[in-house]
C-alpha cells in the first residue's frame, strides 16, 4: 500500500472527502477499495451511486464476490437522504464497508440547500458506528474555490479529512492534497495504469 495513505485507510470512526474535477480519477479510487476489501472477505459493502454512472466494468474480475456489493442509486437528493436515513434506523455493523460516489450530483441548489446539512449530519452519525472511514467522492475545483461556498463550510464542519485529487504534470499520475488548517499540503502521487487504476494503492 501506498505508505502515505495509510493512516488514511486506518481512520476508524472517520469520514473521508474526495474531491477534484471530473476525470481526476476519484472514482477509481473507490473501485479499488472494492475490489480489495471483497477479495480481503469484508461481509458487506454499501455503494450510493448517486450519479448513476459508476463505472462497474471494472469490477469484473471479481464478479463472483459481487454478491456481497449492494447499490443504491438514488434518482434524487431527497431518495439519497432516505437511503442514508435508513440505513441509520436499520443500524449497520461496524464492519461493513459504506461508500458514496458523487455526493451531491442529484442537488438542485435552489430547492434543496436544508438537505445538504441533513445528509452530511446522517453521515457523521453513521461513521460512529464503523471501522472502516466512509468515503465520499465530490466534485469540486480546489480547497480555494469549490463549487458552492454552503457545501464548502459545510463539509470542513462535519469532517475532519479532506483529499484534493488533481493531475500532475507528469503523463499519467494524479497528484493528492490534503488540506490541513486551510492550506492544501502535498500528500503523495499515484501512478495511473491502462486500466485506469492505481497500481501503488493498496
Amino acid at each position: 500500500m501506498n505508505s502515505e495513505l495509510i493512516p488514511i485507510f486506518q481512520a476508524k470512526n472517520k469520514v473521508i472527502h474526495i474531491f477534484g474535477v471530473s476525470g481526476t480519477y476519484k472514482t477509481a479510487f473507490l473501485v479499488q477499495i472494492i475490489c480489495q476489501k471483497l477479495k480481503e472477505g469484508v461481509k458487506q459493502i454499501f455503494l450510493v451511486d448517486a450519479s448513476g454512472n459508476f463505472p462497474y466494468v471494472k469490477l469484473k474480475p471479481i464478479e463472483n464476490l459481487l454478491s456481497k456489493l449492494i447499490v443504491f442509486q438514488p434518482k434524487s437528493l431527497k431518495e439519497e437522504v432516505l437511503i442514508l436515513d435508513d440505513l441509520e434506523i436499520k443500524g449497520i455493523t461496524q464492519d461493513t464497508i459504506l461508500l458514496i460516489d458523487d455526493i451531491f450530483h442529484r442537488i438542485n441548489p435552489e430547492q434543496e440547500n436544508h438537505l445538504e446539512s441533513y445528509i452530511l449530519a446522517i453521515i457523521q452519525s453513521l461513521s460512529q458506528r464503523l471501522n472502516f472511514p466512509i468515503f465520499i467522492t465530490n466534485e469540486g475545483r480546489g480547497f480555494d474555490n469549490r463549487i458552492h461556498p454552503l457545501r464548502s463550510t459545510l463539509m470542513t464542519r462535519y469532517f475532519e479529512n479532506h483529499l484534493f485529487f488533481q493531475k500532475s504534470t507528469k503523463k499519467n499520475v494524479i497528484q493528492i492534497m490534503k488540506l490541513v488548517n486551510d492550506r492544501q499540503v502535498h500528500l503523495t502521487e499515484l501512478q495511473i495504469d491502462s486500466s485506469g487504476l492505481f497500481p501503488d494503492l493498496l
